[in-house]
């Protein structure tokens, strides 16, 4: 199956951010450091949102294809089902791609309230925001991606006690106070969310490459007297064999997350440091590189 590449013009100026994000948070204040690598999470999800919805279609087509070339065509009813389901499936990725948009923007927010000297401008901005990624949230986990057995584990777990310390001003404590279950219970679903989506892809990806496996390295296997390109045929059991390019990459955006989450906490305590960040960007670089490349 080739999955066709989602248009991502962004992606040229990502090792910029992905630096800056690494940079000291001696140099940029700690504000400024993590909102550099929630944007960078936030715009490398984004592109594996898309491509996770692009392999689903392309993935439920190419099965009706074959369907219709070995017995033929689907009922008009089943092919309206399988219209339904992938319509379900776009609808989800696009609320989590909107709310991975509005966490940036929070994040961002919360650096020019953090640096500001009229920090009562920024009020009315980080209750909207933090409110459309609760109600976010709320829609998302009442959906099938949440509700899958991984996903439903990982959302079990408390966030833990969440402590503020020693913020800049009394704008930014209440800011944090206010928020800081939303914002942890935010990425702890995208934890979860991440896990799932990176289950339906690998399925989704099964029936071609399986197909793939059977045609380019069983069969010139076993027909004997056939010559046989060792090396390559080599190189396609091996492609075959590993994980696919896309699910190694969401194994590392769940990582991503998860360790977002972590900084996130460090943050509210004022005990984040540069090794904290470079945890999230680290996941991060390969993936963007990567895509730069399909």
């Amino acid at each position: 199956m080739r999955i066709r590449r989602p248009t991502v013009g962004w992606l040229a100026l990502a090792p910029l951010a992905l630096a800056a994000a690494c940079a000291s948070t001696g140099t940029l204040s700690r504000f400024d450091a993590f909102a550099q690598a929630g944007s960078a999470y936030a715009k490398a999800v984004d592109a594996l949102l898309q491509q996770a919805a692009q392999i689903q279609v392309d993935a439920s087509s190419e099965k009706l294809l074959s369907t219709r070339d070995d017995f033929g065509p689907v009922s008009r009813a089943d092919f309206e089902k399988q219209d339904q389901a992938d319509r379900a499936f776009i609808h989800e990725i696009t609320l989590l791609r909107r709310q991975a948009k509005l966490l940036a923007d929070y994040f961002s927010a919360l650096d020019a309230l953090a640096t500001s000297d009229q920090p009562q401008a920024f009020g009315a901005s980080l209750a909207a925001t933090a409110g459309s990624l609760d109600a976010l949230s709320q829609q998302l986990r009442g959906r099938p991606l949440a509700k899958s057995v991984q996903a439903a584990q990982v959302l079990a777990a408390d966030v833990g006690s969440l402590v503020v310390r020693r913020a800049e001003s009394r704008a930014l404590q209440h800011e944090l106070e206010q928020r800081k279950a939303t914002i942890a219970r935010v990425l702890q679903l995208h934890v979860a969310l991440l896990g799932a989506v990176r289950d339906q892809v690998e399925a989704n990806l099964e029936f071609a490459r399986n197909r793939d496996y059977e045609q380019q390295v069983e069969d010139p296997y076993l027909t004997t007297g056939a010559p046989l390109d060792e090396n390559g045929w080599k190189q396609s059991r091996f492609k075959g064999l590993e994980p696919p390019d896309p699910v190694q990459q969401l194994d590392a955006a769940q990582s991503a997350a998860r360790e977002l989450q972590t900084a996130w906490a460090k943050l509210l305590t004022h005990e984040l440091g540069p090794g904290d960040l470079q945890a999230v960007t680290g996941e991060l670089t390969p993936i963007l590189a990567a895509l730069d490349n399909l």
